[in-house]
């Protein structure tokens, strides 16, 4: 099925069209953050959630589009984003899973990805040099907010990558997620550019 098919038949009535206004015309800013990999990290996080880590499979996906029905209408579509985005070419994801459950999930997009950000994100993300990944599209499912996966599984992410070569991490993150921004200003990150992200018709426009 086409993935706008998929989004149609998951969202009530309400929630599609919300996205359908929110895709004709909306205005957004998000921070560009940048972290030097190879500078000393300003905070470890002691608190180790539950979990454990994995790059997600064929069969998380499926998992997880089975989530869908039980979720809140924000959520919903967060997830959904999430399920496109995995499904235009970004594979790096990973996951972590409670009892066989998925609770939270995020990306690492690497420079051999390039050519993904060129056909469909050219207008989202900057290309990206050899030595630098973005760190993208966190999601933590409700129940499991507020107890530290996001910063203690994102340094891991950071561990990887660095162990890997690259030398910056980049993120990109929405201005009114206030939570993200302090974790990620904790953990190292500065803002080096606002940018505008427009929504016309369908189409979405950052001025990079």
């Amino acid at each position: 099925m086409h993935k706008y098919g998929f989004i149609i038949n998951k969202l009530d009535g309400r929630s599609l069209f919300r996205l359908l206004m929110g895709r004709i015309f909306s205005i957004n800013y998000y921070y560009v953050v940048k972290l030097n990999l190879n500078s000393p990290r300003q905070k470890r996080i002691k608190r180790d959630p539950p979990g454990d880590l994995s790059i997600m499979n064929s069969d998380d996906l499926s998992s997880i589009k089975n989530t869908i029905e039980f979720l809140g209408a924000d959520d919903k579509r967060e997830i959904l984003a999430r399920i496109i985005f995995y499904e235009s070419g970004f594979r790096n994801c990973y996951v972590v899973k409670v009892d066989g459950n998925i609770v939270y999930l995020q990306w690492l997009i690497y420079p051999s990805e390039n050519d993904i950000i060129k056909k469909y994100y050219k207008n989202i993300f900057h290309p990206l040099n050899n030595k630098t990944v973005i760190i993208e599209n966190v999601f933590t499912y409700p129940k499991f907010r507020g107890i530290g996966y996001l910063p203690y599984f994102s340094q891991k992410l950071l561990d990887i990558v660095h162990k890997q070569g690259y030398r910056t991490a980049v993120g990109y993150i929405k201005n009114d997620k206030i939570i993200s921004l302090n974790e990620f200003y904790q953990m190292g990150f500065k803002a080096t550019k606002l940018l505008r992200e427009r929504k016309l018709f369908g189409s979405i426009h950052r001025n990079l």
